[in-house]
């Protein structure tokens, strides 16, 4: 078994969502004595979770002193300082450079989700000496700064495989950025075959048709996420019997909390992973949101979203609502497990919800397309296998 590095601004944990929870869902059965995890905030320390709380690094040294908030223009000092201590870091040798060589890695695994691990990668790349692989999970410097491209390029260059998100995102960001190809394998969020509510294909919903969506609200899905809920608005001003139920943290639902309001949004804050479960099996609808916004394509066009397969384990019908080339769309129509809208009128969605209504229980077909792809493709020991192939043939090339 080749013993795998980690390095991420974030760490594997079941309930952080996103690339956490995936990371999770990857490697959790890896076997710990063959994986170790290299992180840079310090905040990581109240994100440890078993079986990956002894074999954590983190890098958070700081050389230069802060001043207290109490001091006059203190924010502006501490910037300052905080940017020169990031440059005298960079000149020093890796933080916990001794455990790394007793670790002793195959394989060095690149989760770059800021500018943080593209700046500390040449360190990396000079004092760790070992194939790489570098893993994307969007194309989230695109817009940003071109020096982000050309040490995504460098990084890309650098590594003997690929993981992406989806086959969507490589494709994109070989036409945007020209990188070297390479092997690369699609990894995606992995479901516990044992997750998958299989009693769910046969239930028979009546009464108040409620759809739900469950996740953080960024650029890259709220205008699609407020779309949904005008048209429910418009709905229930139709007398229609219709609730959009809203799972996410306070920070995304308070500012726009008059606008939730106005349309009879039902928020119930952040739920774990593993009582939101127990909520969307009893949902008529799950929503998937992708921004039709032009500044956001490129992240619509490639991030296959963590909360697709754990809607698909639920086994109720999905809707994914975005632009035709969302990768979201791209694959439930790929593998017809579930229904996509992909227009941005109002109206036309209100009036494509209203058609759904009475044939709520008419989904089953789709649902059991979805239960087999995760049967047969996106289950943990299937994708665990195909991570432990891949990295043994980087790991171990002559």
């Amino acid at each position: 078994m080749p013993k795998i590095l980690l390095v991420s601004e974030t760490l594997p944990h079941p309930d952080r969502g996103g690339s956490s929870l995936t990371l999770y869902n990857i490697f959790k059965d890896y076997g710990q004595e063959n994986f170790y995890c290299y992180t840079f905030s310090n905040s990581a320390r109240n994100a440890l979770v078993e079986p990956f709380v002894k074999n954590v690094l983190i890098a958070d040294k700081k050389i230069l002193f802060r001043v207290g908030s109490w001091f006059p223009f203190s924010g502006r000092i501490n910037l300052i300082l905080s940017q020169i201590d990031e440059f005298l870091v960079r000149l020093l040798p890796l933080q916990h450079l001794k455990e790394l060589k007793t670790f002793n890695p195959d394989v060095v695994l690149y989760c770059p989700l800021t500018a943080k691990l593209l700046k500390e990668y040449p360190k990396f790349h000079q004092q760790i000496k070992c194939p790489s692989i570098v893993y994307f999970m969007d194309d989230w410097p695109v817009g940003g700064e071109h020096i982000w491209d050309i040490k995504i390029k460098q990084i890309l260059n650098d590594a003997l495989g690929h993981f992406f998100i989806s086959e969507y995102l490589e494709q994109s960001m070989q036409q945007r950025l020209g990188f070297n190809k390479k092997k690369f394998l699609v990894v995606h969020n992995p479901i516990d075959l044992d997750s998958i509510v299989y009693s769910n294909v046969e239930i028979e919903n009546k009464g108040t048709f409620r759809i739900v969506y469950a996740g953080s609200l960024w650029g890259i899905q709220l205008d699609a996420v407020k779309q949904l809920a005008e048209a429910v608005g418009v709905l229930r001003k139709r007398g229609v019997d219709i609730v959009f139920e809203l799972y996410t943290q306070d920070r995304f639902y308070e500012p726009l909390k008059n606008f939730w309001d106005a349309n009879g949004v039902e928020f119930g804050g952040w739920i774990p992973s593993a009582e939101l479960r127990k909520k969307l099996h009893k949902m008529d609808l799950l929503l998937v949101a992708s921004s039709f916004l032009e500044e956001y394509k490129n992240l619509t066009l490639g991030s296959l979203q963590t909360k697709v397969t754990d809607y698909l384990a639920a086994c109720r019908p999905v809707l994914c609502l975005g632009p035709s080339y969302s990768a979201n769309n791209l694959f439930v129509k790929k593998w017809d497990c579930g229904l996509t809208f992909e227009s941005r009128s109002v109206n036309e969605l209100a009036d494509y919800l209203s058609d759904i209504i009475p044939k709520r229980n008419s989904f089953k077909d789709k649902i059991q397309n979805g239960i087999k792809v995760l049967e047969q493709k996106l289950n943990t020991k299937v994708v665990l296998n195909e991570v432990r192939d891949f990295v043994k043939n980087i790991a171990f090339v002559e």
